[in-house]
């Protein structure tokens, strides 16, 4: 990957690694939703979000030259990922946005119409509109070979009333009154549709496991990993809670299969990998002293990595990335992948690493704290010396 030497750089001081500052001022950046990726397949362009005071709106910056593009010019005012991230301004719907990485195209909400346009210049077309009576509630994908997108729609005046609060303790049990959540795919070139899922419940994030098979977060019944077809008509739960009550959280698809982690509140938190077809999986303890923690996305499945938040009603207290280093006798041993970080943000999705590693392995993505700014910007960290966790089979 060919990287402008114009980009900012750091030493992070607690493991000496090299940052790139990728986006830069006085806004904050921060990437598609990292179960999907940011960055091209030709690993030319990344695309992202913008968000100051006035609106939010989709950039790209080619790698190669610094240049940064503006693609969305939206004007719709309510914004904002009810109930899971903080306010936004008006522009494309938060966090809902999706990147074709193959055909260097991204696919974005301007309230329910559904937009597509050029990662190198703003040349939006209209695909489709969703009816006025539903609203787009996940975050969604476009299937690695380009062809369907694949968004999460719900009744909007009954989702109204279940996301209104950012009260976790109201927001939970609100959702056991949901009625027919659609996960529904189109075909970017025919307009075909298909409906992969539909459940009495909300669901968050989809995103493909190849072309055929997709991964679903998270039913009310618990917060599991739902696996369903492209043609829809079955489910099934990857990982149901245990004995423990350790539930997954967040997962990510790779060539190996779905890497996650596990927890009932943030302690005692496992890790692992499971192949969604023979349901044979791999888990190990994370280390007590990680808080709340997101599994790192490689989409090899060979380095395992996860990010750690130390939080309380006060603000974040510990922000770090860790990695799995090896697993001798089945004990696991781990290293300080990124120290301390903090976040120029409300706590929420956008003060999140969620890490996920550069089509060439060389760099982790992920939003950090500026600290010359006071913003959060995209970072690439550099970990070309790490290629996989030592002594994992799977």
């Amino acid at each position: 990957m060919e990287l402008w030497n114009g980009f900012n750089t750091e030493t992070d001081k607690e493991t000496g690694r090299k940052l790139l500052r990728i986006t830069d001022g006085n806004f904050h950046s921060y990437p598609m939703y990292y179960f999907i990726p940011s960055v091209t397949d030709d690993e030319r362009y990344i695309v992202y979000h913008r968000m100051d005071e006035k609106e939010v709106q989709l950039y790209s910056t080619e790698l190669a030259t610094g240049k940064i593009t503006r693609l969305t010019n939206a004007k719709y005012e309510d914004t904002q990922w009810m109930p899971w991230c903080s306010k936004t301004p008006a522009g494309v719907l938060d966090h809902r946005s999706a990147l074709d990485s193959k055909n260097n195209r991204v696919i974005f909400f301007d309230g329910n119409r559904v937009m597509m346009t050029p990662v190198d210049r703003s040349d939006p077309r209209e695909l489709f509109t969703i009816p006025e009576d539903r609203t787009p509630i996940g975050q969604n994908c476009v299937t690695p070979d380009g062809k369907w997108f694949v968004y999460i729609h719900h009744d909007r005046k009954t989702y109204k009333q279940i996301a209104s609060t950012r009260e976790w303790n109201i927001y939970y049990p609100a959702r056991s009154s949901s009625y027919e959540t659609s996960a529904e795919a189109i075909n970017i070139k025919t307009g075909e549709t298909r409906e992969i899922l539909r459940i009495n419940s909300p669901i968050h994030h989809i995103f493909p496991h190849g072309n055929e098979h997709f991964v679903i977060n998270h039913p009310v019944n618990e917060s599991g990993m739902i696996f369903a077809p492209l043609n829809g008509g079955w489910y099934t739960n990857l990982r149901t809670k245990d004995p423990k009550g350790r539930m997954p959280c967040h997962c990510a698809s790779t060539e190996r299969g779905i890497a996650y982690e596990a927890y009932q509140g943030h302690s005692d938190v496992v890790a692992g990998i499971t192949n969604p077809f023979t349901h044979e999986h791999r888990e190990f303890h994370l280390p007590d002293d990680l808080g709340y923690v997101h599994t790192g996305h490689d989409w090899k499945g060979r380095l395992f990595f996860y990010e750690n938040m130390i939080y309380d009603d006060s603000g974040t207290t510990l922000h770090n990335m860790h990695y799995l280093e090896s697993i001798e006798n089945s004990k696991p041993k781990y290293k300080k992948l990124l120290g301390h970080r903090d976040a120029y943000i409300e706590r929420a999705q956008k003060s999140h690493f969620h890490p996920r590693m550069t089509p060439d392995r060389n760099y982790i993505i992920f939003t950090g704290g500026c600290p010359d700014t006071k913003t959060n910007q995209i970072y690439f960290l550099d970990v070309n010396d790490l290629d996989e966790t030592f002594g994992f089979e799977f």
